[in-house]
């Protein structure tokens, strides 16, 4: 019965994503269509639409008309100020997490991830996340990609190191001599920092 169960959950989820691969939609004119048909999105110029195609294709079904990003089922996913800007996002949200910064504010999928006070903390941020486990520092907060702020340290040098120790043992990280995961959630506790550094090192495989 379980069998059965992922079976049909495995079929799902490729039929959802053969019905949002960028091969599915076309252009007829200065629209494009799924290919059943469904009117998705409307541009200016007909040279638009095939450029729009031709983004989503290789950028993990993403696409921009003028300032605004959209996935190719045609919801928009965010709106900047300029084309120039969304067109950047593109090759910058190129990553497992799809994240990308406008200014100082780091989106995903489902909007807002974070935001930052600068947007050189943005990019950085979204580098030490696609190197690990989609955590990323601001200042002395560890923030996670998919779950929010995680932890707080006492000094940023701390939070560097702890995304360096999650992003090397499994989402693992020490703060002094207790030992998180990438939800921040304890997972040991030692009696000295360095036990808990030694614990990372012993069991790499969690």
């Amino acid at each position: 019965m379980k069998k059965l169960v992922l079976l049909i959950l495995a079929s799902l989820s490729l039929t959802a994503f053969a019905q949002h691969r960028p091969a599915a939609y076309t252009c007829r004119g200065s629209d494009l269509l799924a290919n059943n048909g469904r009117l998705v999105h409307s541009f200016s110029f007909s040279s638009d639409c095939q450029e729009a195609l031709s983004q989503s294709r290789q950028y993990r079904g993403r696409f921009c008309d003028r300032s605004e990003l959209y996935r190719i089922s045609g919801e928009l996913l965010h709106r900047f100020s300029f084309s120039s800007d969304c067109k950047e996002s593109l090759s910058q949200s190129n990553n497992r997490y799809g994240i990308f910064c406008d200014n100082s504010n780091m989106i995903g999928d489902y909007g807002l991830v974070h935001r930052f006070n600068f947007s050189s903390d943005c990019d950085k941020g979204i580098r030490q996340a696609i190197s690990g486990p989609g955590l990323f520092c601001d200042s002395s907060a560890m923030v996670s990609v998919l779950d929010g702020q995680v932890h707080n340290f006492r000094f940023s040098s701390d939070c560097e190191n702890g995304v360096r120790q999650a992003s090397q043992f499994r989402g693992r990280f020490c703060d002094g001599s207790i030992m998180y995961n990438r939800r921040g959630q304890v997972t040991g506790n030692f009696r000295y920092s360095q036990e808990c550094e030694n614990a990372l090192r012993r069991n790499t495989e969690w």
